[in-house]
């Protein structure tokens, strides 16, 4: 029988990378799936793949640091399968502006305050808006299950990233206070933290040297896919994970471990 046979989830930045990795496994394990993201055009084509497959699924363009856009997204799930058992917050940027790859840009004499608040803005703050919709229905429910993707730098700190690796801290800080505030309400609350991943939004900034690097800092000597990291979601998504709450997930091949 499917994991998730009957439930309803709703994954940010869910067209690409590896938010539509999660949204494929998410519905073939049963799942209905609202693909919520910037790119409309992205997202009608992953939701197209999903109903292709046999299960359901809706494109939403959802901007997750507008807060009625994330209130669209929530109605819609609602209004088209009248519950909300799982929402995946994967939306993020990597920079606002300038080269990823920009040592003197990475300066934080050289960081803007609109870029810093654009980071912080779709990084961490989405979390808490779209976390902020859900909530009431998953409390009427007494049921629900809430995944943060926030990343290893939210732990390691990055010299080349600080308000990138600001912004997942932030995520990790939420998801416990969030998990402790809707324990009682039956609502996991946990966090899946990615190493270096290929097919993402960072990969057109590495050059394959930088790659060969990233990958020899791992224990298991490669980077990681969008899949397995779709797959610790649905774990945490899955009746496997009942008693996990609060727990960030590290999913980085040994590059880090706590």
């Amino acid at each position: 029988m499917a994991k998730l046979s009957g439930k309803i989830a709703i994954v940010t930045g869910g067209a690409s990378g590896i938010g539509k990795a999660i949204t494929m496994i998410l519905s073939k394990e049963g799942a209905s799936v609202v693909v919520a993201d910037i790119n409309l055009q992205m997202a009608e084509e992953t939701a197209a793949a999903i109903k292709a497959s046999g299960r359901e699924a809706v494109a939403v363009k959802t901007d997750v640091s507008d807060w009625n856009d994330i209130e669209r997204m929530a109605k819609t799930a609602i209004d088209r399968f009248g519950r909300i058992d799982i929402l995946v917050n994967n939306a993020g940027i990597g920079r606002a502006t300038g080269s990823l790859i920009s040592p003197d840009h990475a300066l934080i004499e050289n960081l803007t305050e609109a870029e810093w608040e654009k980071v912080m803005s779709v990084n961490c703050k989405s979390v808490f808006l779209c976390c902020k919709a859900v909530a009431k229905k998953m409390k009427e429910q007494k049921s629900g299950r809430i995944i943060n993707i926030s990343s290893v730098d939210g732990k390691t700190g990055s010299a080349g990233g600080i308000h990138y690796a600001a912004s997942k801290a932030g995520v990790i800080s939420l998801t416990k206070s969030l998990a402790r505030q809707l324990a009682s309400f039956n609502i996991n609350v946990n966090s899946v933290a990615p190493g270096t991943i290929v097919g993402t939004m960072f990969e057109t900034a590495w050059t394959e040297k930088e790659k060969s690097e990233d990958a020899r800092k791992t224990a298991l000597g490669r980077l990681g896919r969008p899949e397995e990291i779709a797959e610790a979601v649905l774990f945490l998504a899955s009746d496997s994970a009942n008693y996990i709450t609060g727990e960030i997930l590290d999913v980085n091949g040994g590059s880090y471990m706590d």
